[in-house]
């Protein structure tokens, strides 16, 4: 250990080249880009016969809501993002950024494979492979990203153990899922992955939360799209552990 270094760990402040503050334009890109999202996911589910579903589970039309609100503004975060970088300004620095733009990949991911996923099922069996493939892929990678940022954070940092526990919640969530039956009810699937996603999820809300109040103690600032992409992120956070909570007293 360096003897110029305090022996509790104080987060890394802001650089003085922060982006622009929150703006008017900011929040009417994001309601376009919700309002967008929303039409599309419509679109789709009409398309493919599934527009009912909204009417026979009305947490579905919420989770859906939330969803493409908080992934809409991820996507504009991130391209904000990648605009005020090529300005010169300071950005992915905080660790919000980084929840942000792994918001925006994965919705944007996902838009891609639900626009594809009709080509893939024509082919069959084969397409059902491309699809598992890619599935596992998508893991690894959102893994491999999440071990990425952890190790740009600075030692003792809270932020660090928020993605490196991302990064396991990443790799372990579709084994649960593989083991939660796909059957609707009258059926009760096994209520043990359910209790295992959320055993999964309240420690990553806790550490985030953590993360928070260690950047308060060592009063550091942090720039408007950070707090978004680590609300988005909790917002996610809390609304899938919600979902599976509705879905086990609905199967119950």
């Amino acid at each position: 250990m360096r003897p110029d270094l305090p022996t509790e760990y104080v987060p890394d402040a802001p650089t003085s080249h922060d982006p622009p503050p929150l703006r008017i334009h900011h929040i009417m890109l994001w309601t376009a880009a919700t309002a967008v999202t929303l039409a599309l996911v419509r679109l789709f589910m009409r398309i493919t016969g599934d527009i009912d579903a909204f009417a026979q589970i009305p947490v579905l039309a919420v989770m859906t809501v939330v969803y493409s609100a908080l992934a809409s503004g991820a996507i504009v975060v991130f391209g904000f993002g990648l605009h005020w970088r090529k300005r010169g300004y300071a950005f992915f620095d905080q660790p919000g950024h980084w929840l942000a733009t792994e918001i925006a990949l994965r919705a944007l991911v996902v838009a891609i494979c639900v626009l594809l996923s009709d080509s893939f099922e024509s082919l069959g069996p084969g397409g059902a492979v491309i699809i598992g493939l890619g599935v596992i892929m998508g893991v690894i990678g959102v893994a491999i990203f999440n071990v990425d940022i952890a190790h740009k954070q600075p030692d003792r940092s809270s932020w660090r153990y928020v993605f490196q526990a991302k990064a396991i919640v990443t790799v372990l969530s579709p084994f649960f899922l593989i083991l939660m039956p796909a059957t609707s009810p009258p059926s009760k699937p096994s209520h043990v992955p359910i209790f295992a996603i959320l055993a999964a999820y309240v420690p990553l809300i806790a550490l985030q939360l953590v993360g928070v109040y260690s950047d308060r103690k060592h009063r550091i600032a942090r720039h408007w799209t950070h707090w978004y992409g680590l609300l988005a992120h909790l917002g996610i956070n809390v609304a899938t552990g919600g979902l599976f909570v509705v879905g086990f007293f609905f199967w119950a």
